[in-house]
């Protein structure tokens, strides 16, 4: 059995290379830290726009998907996200515990600061979704995501200046969440929006540990638990979806496939048990329209070859070389 304190150091280890996105991703804000993330240098007065994607999991005692206005990700009867309040809240339920940014932000939202080390609760303000805001310090703005204790989160934000465009949809799926009192109901992760007949390709990428196992690939591994491998990432078009619903990306973190219809793309872990989980996968949802299918390759290629037997005939010139 892999003790807690091994846990935390193969964490550790490898979480600055399993969140850290690709370069055009932003900077990833991870709800398990206590450490402030650089998004970058601003001027005061000068009005910038911020991105934000992404949900932070807070405990609660079990998990809860928090948007970066710290407003639960989900409301499910009877799941911990009712224990927030449909706008969430500043301390944890039923206490008079607050978060790093006090009465300032919610629990489990995207705040900023203009200091490396903040020393009281109102040098930090809410960013939340993000937009468009005139800083009133030039420096670089920090970025934390509002907790009281970040030992038992997961997932996190991506934050990049500009506005979001067209492209490659990003979210983080957490190996120990969502989790309901219910044991072995899971509240499956909204990661894209998908437009029906156009073609998709979703790569994940990362670490987990189940239980006493560390994987690190979103296939996961033997045994089989709900008839797929353990640890594996489950994605599906349906919030609660059956079996012959869900699908799975291969070995190499990758699935591509065509929408049926305009839908969600929802995704989560595979697991027995969520409640001693930690880390997940960084996944990307882009369509691939432009990219030739192998049939309209192959037609390419033997277009090509005619054209280039043509131009051997014009020019005179045998094709054989025999």
């Amino acid at each position: 059995m892999m003790s807690d304190r091994w846990k935390a150091a193969l964490w550790a280890g490898v979480a600055s290379a399993v969140l850290a996105p690709s370069a055009d991703a932003g900077v990833f804000v991870n709800a398990a830290s206590t450490y402030l993330a650089t998004v970058g240098s601003v001027t005061s007065g000068q009005t910038v726009t911020l991105s934000v994607i992404g949900q932070s999991d807070i405990y609660t005692p079990y998990s809860t998907l928090m948007t970066p206005t710290g407003t639960p990700a989900y409301s499910v009867a009877g799941t911990p996200a009712q224990a927030w309040g449909a706008s969430g809240s500043p301390t944890v339920p039923g206490t008079s515990v607050y978060g790093a940014a006090g009465p300032y932000a919610n629990m489990g939202a995207l705040v900023g600061t203009y200091m490396a080390t903040p020393l009281v609760q109102s040098d930090y303000f809410l960013i939340g979704n993000g937009g468009s805001f005139t800083p009133t310090e030039t420096g670089t703005l920090y970025a934390l995501v509002n907790d009281s204790y970040f030992g038992d989160n997961c997932g996190g934000f991506f934050v990049t200046f500009g506005a979001l465009t067209a492209g490659p949809q990003q979210n983080f799926v957490c190996a120990s969440s969502p989790l309901s009192p219910a044991p072995g109901y899971t509240a499956p992760t909204p990661i894209a929006t998908l437009l029906g007949g156009h073609q998709y390709e979703i790569t994940a990428s990362g670490y987990e540990i189940i239980g006493s196992n560390m994987i690190g690939s979103p296939a996961g591994i033997a045994p089989l638990v709900n008839g797929f491998n353990t640890g594996a990432l489950l994605l599906s078009l349906l919030p609660n979806p059956s079996t012959p619903d869900i699908f799975t990306v291969g070995a190499n973190g990758t699935v591509r496939f065509t929408a049926p219809a305009d839908a969600t793309l929802f995704a989560w872990v595979n697991a027995a048990t969520y409640s001693g989980n930690m880390g997940g996968f960084v996944t990307q949802v882009a369509e691939f329209s432009d990219v030739p299918e192998p049939m309209s390759i192959s037609l390419l290629l033997t277009g090509l070859g005619m054209v280039w037997l043509g131009r051997g005939k014009a020019n005179g010139k045998s094709t054989r070389s025999d």
